[in-house]
């Protein structure tokens, strides 16, 4: 079986990044479904995307008809969103400036060619 050359470190390191930013947008994209889903049983509904969510989730939880205790834990589900949100976020920063960088040392002028393809926050 044919060894595969070593990748060095800044591709292993971007590829690190790419993976912790998936993740997390997956946990994030849960976590929109899942207040999605208890709010639609209140009979409020929020379009689908982050951004609308984003947008709209403040004044949906204060409109909708539920309970103190209900809003309390919509509340720090909200809050629990806001946090993974803002890591994501970061995530992709990092991401973008880390390919920003390797682009310019000339070491792998291919990483551009996929940062494009990254799903949308």
């Amino acid at each position: 079986m044919a060894v595969a050359p070593h990748a060095g470190a800044w591709i292993e390191t971007l590829q690190m990044l790419h993976r912790t930013r998936d993740r997390l947008i997956t946990q994030r994209k849960g976590l929109i479904n899942h207040i999605r889903g208890l709010l639609a049983e209140y009979g409020v509904v929020i379009p689908v995307g982050a951004f609308r969510f984003r947008k709209n989730i403040r004044n949906a939880v204060e409109d909708a008809p539920i309970s103190p205790l209900a809003s309390e834990n919509f509340d720090a589900l909200i809050a629990e969103f806001q946090a993974l949100d803002a890591v994501s976020l970061r995530s992709t920063e990092s991401l973008l400036r880390s390919a920003g960088r390797m682009n310019g040392a000339g070491a792998c002028q291919h990483v551009p060619e996929w940062v494009r393809w990254l799903p949308p926050l």
